[in-house]
């Protein structure tokens, strides 16, 4: 169960970058954020790329890692205008919708199959959902089934979920015929590359960043961390496996909000997450 570390890893990395950004990056703007976090990395990533360049690259490789580069930058700027805009209690855990897709459509892109336990799995997501919102409850039983409908954040997070289940297929093919530290390095340097070229070509954004403040470089790194270690942990396991692991840094998230950003509802929200990486998991077993 080595993918288990590498996954557990990949959620810790994914959990602190976001705490830190929540931490000392709050006067940046959303896009000044997607670069940082996109772009910034490269500096390890490019020569990680270069170091571990195989003899061949299949064509196909670009057919599955170009569009979900385009994608996944969509996606980043869903994910953090919704972190920046709540609490992290409050939009995190809509995250863990993520391998509920993929749990549907992991079959008909790339032949990955889960079994009907993945039913059960899907409820307890959603009962997560409605316990981070049961505070309402006074205001109509209905209320917080329809939270996530009317909180912006969590509209934000869920179109953000949504598309990772896609990038999280598409990026993962090529690791049929590549080794994953030198996919995770070139899918990830292609993300930043179409950022930079769609968003900032002359770097006019990325000279206004921070450069001296730690938040960014702890950032930076623990994004890095993230993104060495999730190729690394899907090799021999389904996609719906690893992404269901990974998404437990919504817990992470939760905790770190609490004690670190000085969040409120810590047991509640707590227990609402913990409900949700329960559905996860139910699916990954199946």
């Amino acid at each position: 169960m080595t993918w288990l570390l590498w996954a557990s890893a990949c959620a810790f990395g994914m959990a602190m970058a976001d705490a830190s950004t929540k931490r000392g990056l709050g006067m940046l703007t959303p896009r000044q954020l997607l670069l940082a976090r996109c772009i910034l990395p490269l500096v390890v990533l490019v020569p990680l790329m270069g170091a571990t360049w195989p003899a061949e690259v299949p064509p196909a490789t670009w057919a599955w890692l170009i569009p979900s580069a385009i994608l996944e930058v969509i996606a980043v700027g869903f994910y953090l205008r919704s972190i920046q805009g709540a609490d992290l209690s409050q939009s995190l855990p809509y995250h863990a919708f993520t391998p509920v897709l993929v749990a549907g459509i992991g079959g008909p892109i790339l032949g990955e199959s889960v079994s009907g336990i993945g039913l059960a799995g899907i409820l307890l997501v959603f009962a997560g959902a409605w316990l981070l919102n049961i505070g309402e409850f006074r205001d109509g039983w209905h209320r917080p089934l329809t939270a996530p409908l009317r909180q912006r954040s969590a509209r934000l997070m869920l179109l953000a979920a949504s598309i990772y289940a896609f990038t999280g297929l598409f990026s993962r093919a090529p690791l049929a015929y590549l080794p994953p530290t030198f996919l995770g390095a070139l899918y990830f340097s292609l993300v930043g590359v179409t950022a930079w070229l769609s968003l900032d070509p002359r770097g006019r954004t990325l000279r206004t960043l921070p450069w001296r403040n730690v938040w960014l470089w702890a950032t930076v790194g623990w994004m890095t961390l993230m993104i060495v270690t999730h190729f690394v942990a899907l090799v021999g396991v389904k996609t719906a496996y690893m992404l269901a692991v990974k998404r437990t840094s919504l817990l992470w998230g939760i905790v770190l909000g609490a004690l670190w950003l000085g969040e409120p509802n810590l047991r509640r929200n707590l227990l609402a997450g913990v409900v949700m990486v329960a559905g996860v998991a139910l699916i990954a077993a199946a």
